[in-house]
């Protein structure tokens, strides 16, 4: 089990390296509306302004997916929720379809 925890753990320090570096990149400043909290074992924790999660979470999962792995596929999965005991699983929107219904 460690070769396998240890693998989760360097793709989610390498996933949460390039979401900070995205983060800053869109948003420089002192005050972007999206701020990484923690990681537990394999997951990361964000705070994230509610009219900006579907595009940070389709852009979390883009990230988390995209490491070589061989030949197996990484599966991110995204939860939201106020707190760590109300979260739910969560499917952003399509960018076309989000837009779509903005309008």
């Amino acid at each position: 089990n460690t070769p396998i925890q240890g693998t989760a753990a360097e793709y989610t320090n390498a996933t949460l390296g390039a979401v900070q570096e995205w983060i800053e990149a869109t948003w420089p400043g002192d005050k972007p509306p999206v701020r990484l909290v923690l990681t537990v074992y394999d997951s990361i924790m964000a705070e994230v302004r509610s009219d900006l999660v579907p595009m940070y979470a389709r852009k979390v999962k883009q990230l988390a997916e995209s490491w070589p792995s061989g030949t197996v596929p990484l599966k991110a999965d995204l939860k939201r929720g106020k707190s760590w005991g109300s979260l739910v699983e969560y499917t952003p929107l399509p960018e076309a379809a989000e837009e779509a219904a903005a309008q």
